[in-house]
């Protein structure tokens, strides 16, 4: 991807002619704003680099448990889980603010109603698997990621270098948002991670482990049901419904190499 950028970078070097000398022009006239706006833009970098933990920690928070190898030598398989989930996320609001970001780009208005009818399809899609599936959090939070990754990048179309220069603060008020509201609303960000974990089947589905369990001792029942939290190389990480009068439930912990999984996705 460097590679990628650099010859870019020397492409437009050697043949952007008037907009390499504009882009030098603005760039020369407001150095002290351009200092800014990347910084305020590697900081929003950053924010969505960090973003994926914060979530996961949420959920973890959510549901009693804390799996501390995903921060160690596992950290390879979450940056393929969120970087499947951030180019979902992309794709989705590019499908849903298409209209806005097609008319900001003054594309031909046909593409522009195009993209209107295939919003519309799309919103509806969501509404109906959330009605279906109860999982309200899970829409509201997805609308919300959806539009905030959506609104900037319609503001980074709508503006040129000069625009983004004068608004440099503008990629600080998102980073501010990503942050803050996960943490203040933490069952929709629960909702949000458990969705992504579903995706790559790696949580968030009823399963079933059989014998043996791994527990070092042998008990009278050859299965356990339950809800996979989380499964990692090592550990399977289970919710399952308690026995006493509360029905309060509880996680348990089990080595995947004692165990076998079935995935029971037609379940409610």
């Amino acid at each position: 991807m460097f590679f990628v950028l650099l010859m870019l970078g020397v492409l437009f070097w050697e043949r952007g002619g008037g907009a390499k000398k504009e882009l030098l022009k603005v760039v020369l006239e407001n150095k002290r704003g351009l200092i800014k706006y990347l910084g305020s833009a590697a900081l929003l970098a950053m924010t969505l680099s960090v973003l994926p933990s914060l979530l996961l920690s949420i959920y973890m928070r959510q549901h009693g448990f804390f799996a501390y190898e995903i921060f160690g030598s596992q950290q390879g398989g979450m940056r393929i889980i969120s970087l499947n989930v951030l180019f979902n996320f992309i794709v989705l609001s590019v499908s849903l603010m298409g209209a806005a970001i097609f008319w900001k780009a003054k594309v031909p208005w046909l593409l522009v109603a195009l993209s209107t009818v295939t919003a519309l399809l799309i919103a509806l899609g969501l509404l109906g698997v959330a009605y279906y599936a109860k999982s309200y959090d899970l829409l509201v939070a997805t609308l919300f990621f959806t539009f905030l990754i959506g609104g900037y990048v319609l503001f980074w179309i709508s503006n040129g270098i000069d625009g983004k220069i004068n608004r440099w603060w503008v990629p600080l008020v998102f980073s501010g948002i990503a942050l803050v509201t996960p943490v203040i609303f933490h069952s929709y960000a629960a909702a949000l991670a458990g969705n992504a974990l579903f995706q790559m089947r790696v949580g968030g589905m009823p399963v079933v482990l059989t014998e043996p369990l791994g527990f070092g001792k042998s008990v009278s029942d050859n299965a356990i049901e339950g809800k996979l939290l989380l499964r990692t190389p090592e550990l399977y990480y289970l919710e399952v419904a308690g026995e006493n009068s509360t029905g309060a439930h509880s996680v348990v912990i089990v080595s995947s190499e004692s165990v076998s999984i079935s995935y029971k996705f037609n379940d409610k």
